[in-house]
C-alpha cells in the first residue's frame, strides 16, 4: 500500500492538471466571487469546490492515465487487488482534498484581510421610531470564522469529499477515455456550482423555484447545504423581521441579532436574511431539509461507489 501511495503522489505533481484543479481553479472563484458577493455569503458554498475539482476531474483522470501507463499493464495479475489500488488512490485523493480546502480558507484570509475587523457595510436602515438611520453591518471576517461550527463543518466537507470521491470513481469506472471523463465530469461540477449555492447566494437559488427544484437532481446539493449551514454557523439570524433592526445598536450602526443553530438539530429552522427594497427573510433550510441533508450524501455515495467497484476494470476496453 506505501509503495502505491507513493507512487500516486509521484504522479500528482508531475502532473499539470491535478495541481491547479486542486489549489487554482478553487482560489480563482473565491476571489472573483469573494470580491462581488462579499466572503459572508460566499465562503460557506465555495469551500465545496476544492473537494468537487479534485474528485471530478484530477482523480479520475490520474486513474485513467494508471490504468493505461505500462507499468501498472499487467497489475490485474498481481498481489495488488482493484479494491487495494482504488483504497489506495481514494485515500491520497482525500488528503488532496482536505488540504486544498484549508489552503482554500488560509488564502482567504490573505484576500480579506482588510476586513479581520472591520465588516462590510450592507444597508442603511431606520433603527428607532425617531427615524434615526443606522447601518446594517456584515460581520468580520474575524467574526465569522468564530460563528463557524467547526466541528459539524468538517462533518459535512467529509460528507462532500465522499461524494465527490465516489461520482470521480464512478466515472472512470464506467467511461473509456480520458475525454469522456472530462466530457461528463465538468458539466456535473459547473452545473452543481449554481444549483447547490457554491457560487451564487443561497437566497437566490432558494427563491428561483425553477433552480431549487432542479437543484435537488444534483448530488452535490446535501453536502453543500450541510457545509452553508455549518459555515453560517452555530448561528442564525432572528426569525423576527420586526426586532432585527431594534435595539442591538452600536451608535448609529445596527447588528442583525443571532440565534443558535445545528445541522444536527431538524427542529430549528435556518432563515437567512437579505436586503431587496428592505429587510427580507427566506427560509433555507426546514426540518424537511436537514433531515434531506444528512440522509443523501451516504445515499450517493453508497450508490456510486457501488457501481464504480462493480464496473472498474485495469484496462480501457
Amino acid at each position: 500500500m506505501k509503495s502505491i501511495i507513493k507512487l500516486i503522489n509521484l504522479h500528482f505533481w508531475k502532473s499539470m492538471l491535478a495541481p491547479f484543479f486542486a489549489f487554482i481553479f478553487p482560489i480563482i472563484f473565491i476571489v472573483i466571487l469573494g470580491l462581488l458577493l462579499g466572503y459572508d455569503q460566499l465562503l460557506g458554498g465555495a469551500l465545496s469546490i476544492p473537494s468537487m475539482t479534485v474528485g471530478l476531474i484530477a482523480m479520475p483522470q490520474a486513474i485513467f492515465e494508471f490504468k493505461r501507463s505500462v507499468l501498472l499493464k499487467r497489475i490485474g495479475v498481481t498481489k495488488v487487488k482493484p479494491w487495494m489500488f482504488l483504497l489506495a488512490i481514494s485515500l491520497y485523493y482525500v488528503g488532496i482534498m482536505l488540504l486544498s480546502t484549508a489552503f482554500c480558507i488560509v488564502m482567504s484570509l490573505a484576500i480579506f484581510s482588510s476586513n479581520w475587523n472591520e465588516g462590510l457595510d450592507w444597508v442603511n436602515v431606520p433603527i428607532d421610531t425617531n427615524g434615526t438611520i443606522g447601518t446594517i453591518i456584515t460581520p468580520t471576517f474575524y467574526q465569522m470564522l468564530q460563528n463557524v461550527n467547526w466541528g459539524e463543518f468538517v462533518w459535512a466537507l467529509f460528507m462532500n469529499i465522499f461524494v465527490a470521491t465516489s461520482i470521480g470513481l464512478m466515472l472512470v469506472s464506467i467511461l473509456k477515455s480520458s475525454l469522456a471523463i472530462q466530457a461528463l465530469g465538468i458539466p456535473i461540477l459547473i452545473i452543481s456550482q449554481f444549483l447547490s449555492a457554491q457560487v451564487l447566494p443561497i437566497p437566490m437559488v432558494r427563491e428561483v423555484d425553477a433552480m431549487y427544484y432542479l437543484s435537488y437532481i444534483s448530488p452535490f446539493k446535501y453536502s453543500t447545504g450541510l457545509m452553508i449551514n455549518a459555515w453560517q454557523g452555530s448561528v442564525q439570524l432572528s426569525t423576527d423581521n420586526s426586532t432585527i433592526l431594534g435595539l442591538n445598536t452600536i451608535g448609529t450602526d445596527a447588528y442583525i441579532q443571532i440565534q443558535q443553530n445545528s445541522i444536527f438539530n431538524i427542529n430549528s429552522t435556518m432563515y437567512y436574511y437579505y436586503e431587496k427594497d428592505g429587510i427580507n427573510s427566506v427560509e433555507i433550510f426546514n426540518k424537511a431539509d436537514k433531515v434531506v441533508n444528512l440522509v443523501m450524501p451516504f445515499v450517493w455515495t453508497i450508490i456510486f461507489s457501488g457501481v464504480a467497484i462493480k464496473f472498474f476494470k485495469w484496462n480501457n476496453r
